[in-house]
């Protein structure tokens, strides 16, 4: 027991000091951050749970010391693993604490569990490039509070601090996860101190050997560099002063990380790094003069040292796409040491250290949105302010991350990045159409969801499929991503394809088998009789067995029976009227030019000679011939019977008359190259007929539509060119139309 409050006693002494720390935090934010210290002890009261407090602690000192986060952070840190651990509610912290603190605690929730789902997987696999970015957009795009990402750094640097205290398999294990994904992350928010110390740590952890051999080399040799590098410079010093330059002088032995890194890349011994100095030279001057006082001070070394024209880099004429610049040189010093300098303004030097998200895509070569740079910079500029109370500038100002893409992860924990608003079936078809094509719903962080749900970033998702599933129309209305909109148009054309050749077959062994010929003018007749506009959709009807196919021999019985209505038709001159017709004659007959009468074709059917046709006495334009089949026939016999005359062609003349008939007809294809030029070579050359009109259309699912205007003598020429369209490849149907 007394070992118990002992504990208890030093972790007290171990907050007050943290309190008296918080100088700039006021007192009664003190007592809510005290407030929330007790409430996490309440809930690991035990001795072997009292780490926990300690650590949040330790691990509010780095948050406020290095990145200057306040009340709402603090409060997270002590209450944070009481709601991942679900022994308390985030209510509770709405109610006695801040608005803040709770999204602040639930943010930081997310992300450890995104952190256990990823990571436990990804850095035994030694994950991909992609991966890790994705990985890293994942963290940005769940949390709506800079605070989160920062605090997760700063939880990520007490453990690389005290990971000696870790065995040794998990030394390794953290410190590579570490390399692969904090690293990064850091660089990006321009924490490039923290950077620097999580390379080191982590190297120092994962390859503790070449680490140790490093840093041996180093120390052994860490007098004779200083006064290397002091008898360097000493000669630029007084070159520059009696030039009259205000300008200062850096130098710095490179990290042992960025040491080996040069290793790997150059295949080189240790001896052999020629460039382990970095010597920078910053130049206090006017804008205006920047480039020339940069290249002056870069004439005067060259006086004293031989440069390396292979490794001068002007950054300074051209920019990096960060905004970097600088002149870099690499020059032979005494001893024949090769040393790399950077001669640069105080302007640039600003520049180069605190440059923002920018310049971690530079170096790091990948690609981020500017979405995420501009929330980067909005941090870096909170963490850049100079003000004693920067603490409070991430209390006031919210700064969000929007992002238009969600992240998801698969069943073996790799992310995928689809577009806000994607369903289950967006995210199957974005697998494998295979899959897209027979999902049938999908099991989400273990529980049952529907195609058409609507995925969340950070979930854990496993599609559920069946062979006898296969698209729809209607998954069309709920899909967001162009790969599945155009796997399942294309899968329900097929479908429709092939239901169309099936009913087209069907049809066809049905006409044979009723001894009637498998013609436009005969298919039309069922066209009319379904109210279908195109082949097409006709065939379609049967082969879904929508039309049934033992009725079309009574529909041709019923067609080819005579019309009682037109039985009854008669004469009728009406003086009232004033219709102009030939007196006492019952049927009227048709040569090719319409002579003898005061008639003229109509142009709701447009008849050609040969067609099956009736005349229509009008009040004042003469008698109009109609096709027997023309869509106002019926309304004709039924509401104007009176006024029906008999008509049909002069069968003792024949089709090769001079009278021309203009004829249209549609052609429906693939839209493939050249296509059109077939049909008009066809037309025109072939078969020499004129083509009074043509329009032709495109379609999405890559067909076209033609509609063409044809001279023909008769109707039997116009069934020769219907036949000889069908010849060309990649012609579907030809069918003629009434206009």
């Amino acid at each position: 027991m007394a070992k118990e409050i002992l504990d208890i006693n030093l972790l007290n002494s171990k907050f007050d000091e943290l309190l008296r720390l918080l100088k700039n935090i006021s007192e009664n934010d003190k007592k809510l951050i005290s407030k929330a210290y007790k409430l996490a002890l309440e809930n690991y009261s035990s001795i072997e749970e009292s780490q926990i407090i300690s650590n949040s602690i330790e691990l509010s000192k780095i948050a406020y010391q290095l990145f200057g986060l306040g009340t709402s952070s603090i409060i997270s840190i002590f209450l944070f693993n009481a709601v991942k651990d679900e022994k308390l509610k985030l209510s509770k912290i709405q109610k006695n604490f801040t608005q803040s603190a709770a999204k602040i605690t639930d943010g930081l929730v997310k992300l450890a569990n995104i952190d256990r789902r990823f990571l436990s997987s990804q850095t035994k696999s030694h994950s991909s490039s992609i991966q890790i970015e994705n990985y890293i957009k994942l963290l940005f795009s769940l949390t709506q509070d800079a605070r989160c990402i920062l605090l997760r750094i700063a939880f990520r640097l007490f453990v690389m601090r005290n990971l000696k205290k870790f065995s040794t398999k998990d030394r390794k294990e953290i410190a590579l996860e570490t390399s692969l994904t904090h690293v990064p992350i850091a660089h990006r928010l321009g924490l490039y101190e923290v950077k620097s110390e999580l390379e080191e740590l982590a190297m120092k952890f994962a390859y503790s050997e070449r680490y140790k051999e490093i840093s041996k080399k180093l120390k052994a040799t860490k007098k004779d560099r200083e006064n290397y590098i002091k008898s360097f410079v000493s000669p630029l010093k007084k070159r520059l002063s009696t030039a009259g330059l205000n300008f200062q002088i850096k130098w710095r032995t490179k990290s042992i990380h960025s040491i080996w890194n040069k290793m790997l890349k150059q295949n080189v011994p240790f001896e052999s790094v020629y460039d382990i100095f970095a010597v920078r030279i910053i130049l206090d001057c006017e804008k205006e003069s920047e480039k020339s006082s940069c290249w002056q001070v870069y004439s005067m070394i060259t006086e004293d040292y031989q440069p390396d024209p292979n490794r001068l880099r002007d950054w300074i004429s051209a920019p990096k796409e960060s905004g970097y610049e600088s002149l870099h040189t690499t020059v032979r010093g005494p001893e024949n040491k090769w040393i790399e300098i950077q001669i640069r303004t105080k302007r640039m030097d600003e520049i180069a250290e605190k440059g923002n998200a920018a310049h971690w895509r530079y170096k790091e070569s990948s690609k981020t949105s500017e979405n995420i740079d501009e929330w980067l910079v909005n941090i870096r500029e909170v963490l850049e302010t100079k003000s004693q109370n920067i603490y409070q500038e991430f209390e006031q100002r919210e700064v969000k991350f929007d992002s238009d893409e969600i992240f998801i992860f698969t069943p073996t924990n790799d992310i995928m990045r689809l577009r806000a608003g994607s369903t289950v079936l967006d995210f199957a078809y974005s697998i494998h159409t295979g899959i897209g094509s027979t999902c049938t719903g999908a099991k989400i962080d273990n529980k049952n969801y529907p195609l058409n749900y609507v995925l969340s970033t950070g979930q854990k998702v496993e599609i559920k499929t069946s062979k006898n599933q296969k698209p729809r129309v209607e998954w069309l209305n709920f899909v967001i991503s162009s790969k599945a909109k155009t796997r399942i148009k294309s899968t329900l054309n097929a479908e429709k394809f092939k239901n169309s050749e099936l009913g087209k077959e069907k049809l066809r062994r049905k006409f044979k088998q009723l001894k009637i010929p498998f013609e436009t003018d005969q298919i039309d007749k069922l066209l009319t009789h379904y109210g279908c506009k195109l082949q097409n959709e006709l065939f379609h009807g049967f082969g879904t067995d929508k039309f049934d196919i033992s009725n079309v021999k009574t529909i041709f019985e019923e067609i080819s029976s005579p019309n009682k209505v037109e039985e009854k038709i008669h004469l009728e001159a009406s003086t009232e009227n004033k219709v102009i017709a030939p007196k006492n004659e019952e049927l009227l007959i048709l040569d090719k030019g319409l002579s003898g009468i005061d008639s003229r074709l109509a142009k709701c059917c447009n008849p050609i000679w040969g067609d099956p046709v009736f005349g229509f006495v009008t009040v004042s334009k003469g008698v109009k011939i109609h096709k027997r089949n023309c869509p106002n026939s019926k309304d004709l016999f039924q509401n104007h019977s009176h006024r029906i005359i008999k008509a049909k062609w002069n069968e003792t003349s024949d089709e090769a008359g001079s009278t021309n008939f203009v004829a249209n007809i549609r052609v429906v294809g693939k839209d493939s190259f050249g296509i059109v030029a077939s049909i008009s070579d066809l037309i025109s050359n072939k078969l020499g007929l004129y083509m009074h009109s043509v329009e032709v259309k495109s379609k999405p699912d890559g067909t076209f539509i033609g509609d063409i205007g044809v001279q023909v003598t008769g109707k039997q020429q116009l069934e020769m060119v219907i036949r000889k369209l069908n010849t060309i490849k990649g012609i579907q149907y030809v069918h003629r139309v009434s206009a």
